[in-house]
């Protein structure tokens, strides 16, 4: 149990970083940029890019990986009624990669992303709405129903686990 609790605390923890970061970024940074001169703008975009790349390293790296151990958990752990959540799962990593590539491309060092950083309002605003649909994706996952897959044992076994080699019962 313990497992499973310090990878969904990692799993949340890393989208609450990267999530948090993308909004402040379009609804904080962007606007306080318009104020600035050009040069002004381009030292600090620079700068906020040189920070912002590793936290986008590291929380994707610590997404993909508590995401691939929680999503592996739970398929082998319980059985769904319907394919609701496989598909819900397939959807949210499709979004995630989605906004993974956008992030890196928004936090990149190189020319060829500098097309792509001139349109960042643009890509900001695509990220947030997608961000928001994993957000509700998620949420639906959770409430989906499951069974698990490990019942429990029946009565008697539970009555013989209790009953030591004398034939007394000690539960």
């Amino acid at each position: 149990m313990i497992f499973e609790l310090l990878f969904r605390w990692l799993h949340v923890l890393t989208a609450i970083l990267l999530v948090g970061g993308i909004f402040s970024q379009r609804f904080a940074l962007i606007p306080a940029l318009a104020v600035l001169d050009e040069k002004q703008r381009e030292k600090l975009k620079s700068a906020y890019r040189a920070h912002w790349s590793k936290i986008v390293i590291l929380a994707t790296s610590l997404l993909l990986f508590s995401g691939i151990v929680n999503s592996i958990r739970i398929l082998l752990g319980y059985e769904f009624e319907t394919d609701t959540y496989m598909l819900l799962l397939a959807t949210k990593m499709m979004i995630s990669l989605g906004i993974f590539w956008i992030t890196a491309m928004l936090a990149g060092h190189s020319l060829s992303v500098r097309q792509i950083q001139q349109n960042s309002k643009l890509w900001l605003n695509l990220n947030v709405a997608l961000a928001i649909a994993i957000m509700c994706i998620a949420g639906f996952m959770k409430v989906t129903r499951r069974a698990s897959k490990f019942k429990p044992p029946p009565t008697d076994a539970v009555k013989h686990w209790n009953t030591d080699t004398n034939g007394a019962n000690h539960g």
